[in-house]
């Protein structure tokens, strides 16, 4: 991809990094955010808007797996065989066995 190009314009599966962990760093972000934000509040408001905003940023992941199975195919299914939509401590136990070995 050249460089100053948007990500989402990548034609190429990214399996490194952050993505070596999760399939979806971004959505696993804005869950715990607002997981984050409902704990420090302490308010029932604020703690009922996080949790449906954390359970939209969870479905949206099931689209987003769909359209990269249309971009990449047999590819983007061994990723996802591979490494987890959002546990990152699954992710990062699995990453850590793959380094070792080999």
């Amino acid at each position: 991809m050249e460089k100053g190009r948007s990500y989402i314009q990548t034609s190429k599966l990214v399996d490194s990094g952050i993505y070596a962990i999760v399939r979806h760093p971004q959505y696993l972000a804005g869950i715990l955010i607002n997981i984050a934000v409902a704990m420090i509040s302490q308010h029932w408001l604020v703690t009922v808007i996080g949790a449906i905003a954390a359970i939209i940023y969870f479905n949206d992941t099931f689209n987003e797996e769909q359209k990269n199975i249309t971009k990449f195919g047999n590819a983007y299914k061994q990723y996802q065989q591979k490494v987890p939509r959002v546990n990152f401590l699954l992710g990062f136990i699995r990453w850590i066995s793959r380094k070792f070995k080999g």
